[in-house]
C-alpha cells in the first residue's frame, strides 16, 4: 500500500481532494470522469458546481444556454496534462478569426467559399461561423464577391477588381 500523493495545488493551495469530496465518489473517481470525457456535468456535481467554480477547480465558459465548464487549468497543470486543458478550452473569438482570415489570405487567388471556412473550424457550426466572417467583414479585413452559395471571400488587402 503506497503513499497517497499530495492532492493540493502547489503555487495556488488548492485541496482537489477536499474539493472532490463534495461529491459522493472518491477523488480519483471524479477526476478520471471529467478527465477523459466531455460529457455535461454529471449529477455527482450538480448540486455544488458553484461551489467548486468558486474552490478554482472548475471554470465556467461562456454564459447561457451554451455554458460549459472545464475543470480549470490549475487542475490539468496538477494532473500533468496543461495541453487538454487548452483543447478543451478552446481558442478565444479573436484568434478565430484570424485562423479563418488566414486561410481566406492563403486562397486569395480563388476565393474561399463559406465551405471552406467552416473546414477551417470544424467545431463551429455554420451560423458561428457566417458570424466570424460577418464580424471581419463588418471590420473591413474580407470582402465578399457574388451571392448566396457561390460567395467567395477574399481578403481586403489584395481583394480582386470588379
Amino acid at each position: 500500500m503506497g503513499v497517497e500523493p499530495c492532492l493540493k495545488h502547489p503555487s495556488t493551495g488548492v485541496n482537489f481532494k477536499k474539493t472532490f469530496t463534495l461529491c459522493s465518489m472518491p477523488f480519483a473517481k471524479c477526476s478520471r470522469l471529467w478527465l477523459e470525457w466531455d460529457e455535461p456535468v454529471s449529477d455527482c456535481f450538480r448540486g455544488n458546481l458553484f461551489q467548486l467554480v468558486d474552490s478554482g477547480v472548475i471554470e465556467q465558459i461562456s454564459r447561457g444556454r451554451g455554458t460549459r465548464y472545464v475543470l480549470s487549468r490549475q487542475f490539468y497543470e496538477f494532473m500533468g496534462k496543461k495541453g487538454t486543458y487548452t483543447r478543451k478550452r478552446g481558442l478565444d473569438r479573436e484568434t478565430n478569426k484570424m485562423l479563418l482570415l488566414k486561410h481566406i489570405k492563403d486562397n486569395q487567388k480563388e476565393g474561399s467559399p463559406l465551405g471552406e471556412l467552416m473546414q477551417v473550424l470544424p467545431m463551429f457550426s455554420r451560423r458561428q461561423v457566417q458570424r466570424l466572417v460577418e464580424e471581419l467583414e463588418g471590420e473591413g479585413r474580407i470582402c465578399g464577391k457574388g451571392k448566396t452559395r457561390a460567395r467567395l471571400w477574399y481578403s481586403t488587402e489584395f481583394a480582386p477588381k470588379e
